[in-house]
């Protein structure tokens, strides 16, 4: 008897045992079913998406590689499938669908795995659905940096010895990178987005660590004055 309220079933074989993991969305339908609408993939997406965000803080041991990267390769498979379907509205909604797609497969998967993705999209869709794909990660990994522009750089300085000068530097770095992702062609261009990435999110990290001493510092500050 199906598990599924649809009464489909999954094939007995690896493939199924990868798909049993699809979270099931409230009417309790296959993974296929689940995924015949714009909106349903996006729900199932966002799903993988904050699984990702959870497991960022686990053992890397505690989640199933295999599984992961099996569930990207098939929602990828589903998205690109559909992506010139206009009565269901997959046409319209293919880079939204897309964009929470490298979310969730950037979060899930190491660099290897999506490599392998990304050459499984390849062999079957062609270099069109690949390219796009390694741009969505690439926005994806940027996006997790938790990096934008400081608004408060000043528009010229010094910029060798001047901090305002600094932070125009960052400005560009950003938006150079922000451009970059957006024409990536080749997994190992990508690759330089994904490192580009970890550098600013280091960057931020530093300075929100570095505000904090100064912000410790004038508490003493102000409690050295009160006395």
């Amino acid at each position: 008897m199906s598990q599924f309220s649809c009464n489909h079933t999954l094939p007995r074989s690896r493939v199924g045992a990868h798909l049993s993991h699809i979270p099931q969305d409230a009417s309790r339908r296959c993974p296929d079913c689940q995924t015949s609408t714009p909106e349903g993939t996006l729900a199932l997406l966002q799903k993988l998406q904050r699984i990702g965000e959870s497991a960022a803080h686990l053992v890397f041991s505690e989640r199933d590689a295999d599984v992961d990267q099996h569930l990207s390769t098939y929602l990828l498979d589903r998205i690109a499938s559909q992506r010139k379907n206009s009565r269901s509205g997959f046409k319209q909604a293919y880079a939204s669908l897309l964009a929470a797609w490298g979310r969730a497969s950037y979060l899930l998967l190491t660099r290897p795995r999506l490599s392998s993705v990304h050459m499984t999209a390849r062999g079957k869709y062609g270099s069109d659905v690949a390219r796009q794909a390694l741009r969505a990660l690439g926005v994806a990994a940027l996006e997790a940096s938790g990096v934008a522009l400081i608004d408060t750089a000043p528009e010229s300085g010094d910029e060798e010895d001047d901090f305002g000068g600094v932070l125009v530097e960052v400005n560009r770095m950003i938006m150079c990178m922000r451009e970059r992702a957006s024409a990536i062609e080749r997994f190992d261009q990508l690759e330089v987005i994904f490192d580009g990435a970890l550098t600013l999110k280091g960057m931020r990290d530093e300075v929100v660590f570095a505000v904090s001493r100064l912000d410790e510092g004038f508490a003493r500050w102000d409690a050295s004055a009160r006395k």
